[in-house]
């Protein structure tokens, strides 16, 4: 077959730039999405466990590096399936701002911290004391917020500052992230939001913050920023506050968890061994089961308080399993952990009363958080 041939029989069409093929692909990129996610998920969760294991100081360097690398993998994974992704509202649940804005700051997966370091900077954070609640899917929120302050971060002057600040205006919740860089050139403004663009001298997926911006937009938000060369750079995001009476914030913040047992549900093995190894560091009780059938047959067994379920399974999937345990184990929690990204939003929006929804490549404190004490008044 000629190459005429084969451009007219492609089920790529030839017209199109890589801007426009991305979305045509986005069942591609999110199948092939979800395997690299398994894979790196298994190296990190097993490098974080050989970490803790290790005793050799001189080793700590070495898993920096490693655990860097691969969650820089991993955001650039996520950065791809939120481009490729079809439009739609976002999953919300009710998050507590102060807390999101924190653990955004303070999450492992963030590869701005060493260039913070080598750059002596110095992160300033002005949270309310006050509670605000917004309805947002927070692994989004997350990385909205970090690629704000990674790319503060990666403008700002030596020994300067980045300012992370909280506000309430009127019925909308403020993310503030500033530098006192040099400020976006004008020539660039209006392109900064432009899939695959940008200004920077190495290579990159050029997709942060067109995935700041899908996200914003998706969660009924706004994203806004003002630069100059004398003021530096500004970025804010802003989403309608939720109201919620004061009986509902004192019982989450009065939750404790009592976990002890949980059953592990995936059909990847390492996956299943990985989960198991570290709830095992809180000294829970796990059983794993590779198919949503043997799951259900462990749970005729045995009780389980929690049970944590990959999505896609051959046969029956992580979404019938759910369905199943809610409707015949209403006490049993239940949380979703899956590589396919937020690829998920229309199917999640048919599940409710799910403890978390945890994407892969999963982080230790992700699974850890699953069996710890919420908060401590």
């Amino acid at each position: 077959m000629d190459s005429a041939n084969l451009q007219n029989d492609s089920l790529i069409p030839a017209d199109k730039s890589p801007r426009e093929l991305l979305p045509l692909l986005a069942d591609t990129i999110i199948g092939v999405s979800h395997e690299l996610n398994n894979c790196i998920g298994i190296v990190l969760g097993n490098v974080q466990l050989l970490r803790l294991k290790d005793n050799h100081t001189e080793s700590e360097e070495n898993y920096n590096r490693i655990e860097k690398s691969l969650y820089h993998g991993a955001s650039l994974i996520r950065q791809i399936q939120k481009f490729a992704e079809k439009s739609g509202k976002a999953t919300a649940t009710s998050l507590e701002m102060s807390k999101l804005v924190s653990e955004a700051v303070d999450t492992d997966e963030s590869d701005w911290k060493t260039l913070a370091c080598e750059k002596n900077l110095t992160l300033l954070t002005d949270l309310p004391e006050c509670q605000l609640f917004v309805q947002a899917d927070k692994r989004d929120l997350i990385t909205a917020i970090s690629q704000l302050i990674k790319n503060a971060v990666e403008h700002a002057p030596v020994e300067s500052e980045v300012l992370i600040i909280l506000r309430v205006e009127g019925e909308r919740c403020k993310v503030i992230v500033a530098d006192s860089g040099q400020g976006i050139p004008a020539a660039f403004k209006h392109k900064i939001y432009e899939p695959f663009f940008s200004s920077k001298q190495e290579a990159g997926a050029g997709l942060g913050l067109t995935v700041v911006q899908s996200i914003v937009l998706r969660h009924g938000g706004r994203v806004n920023f003002s630069s100059s060369k004398e003021k530096g750079t500004k970025f804010t995001l802003s989403f309608p506050l939720e109201s919620i009476d004061d009986e509902r914030i004192a019982a989450a913040d009065n939750y404790k968890s009592q976990i002890s047992n949980v059953l592990v549900v995936d059909d990847d093995k390492e996956i299943c061994r990985v989960l198991c190894d570290i709830l095992s560091l809180e000294g829970i009780e796990t059983t794993a089961c590779h198919s949503a059938y043997a799951a259900l047959e462990a749970m005729q067994k045995e009780t389980y308080q929690l049970v944590i379920t990959d999505w896609a399974m051959p046969g029956m999937s992580g979404y019938e399993l759910i369905a199943e345990i809610q409707g015949n184990y209403p006490d049993v929690q239940v949380a979703l952990i899956t590589g396919w990204g937020h690829d998920l939003v229309e199917k999640q929006n048919q599940l409710s009363g799910l403890k978390a929804v945890i994407s892969k490549p999963f982080g230790l404190r992700d699974i850890l958080s699953l069996v710890e004490a919420e908060q401590d008044n």
